[in-house]
């Protein structure tokens, strides 16, 4: 899916969450959901009105949790 979205022109980040450890508490998913979108609004060709959260499963609940943030 990541591959299909950089194909149409968009910028992805896409975080190896669960590397950090198996099962991360929310508090350092956030930090890297933090800086990532961090990382994004330094690009020059990041439109940082359009930024989005995806995911699927824990990646789900995690955009659930946090794009209200």
């Amino acid at each position: 899916m990541v591959d299909r979205m950089a194909a149409d022109g968009l910028v992805v980040v896409a975080p190896q969450w669960q590397t950090y450890s198996r099962s991360p508490p929310d508090s350092e998913v956030e930090s890297l959901i933090r800086n990532s979108v961090n990382y994004l609004e330094s690009r020059d060709d990041v439109d940082t009105e359009k930024l989005g959260l995806t995911g699927f499963c824990a990646g789900g609940r995690y955009t659930m949790l946090f794009l209200p943030r």
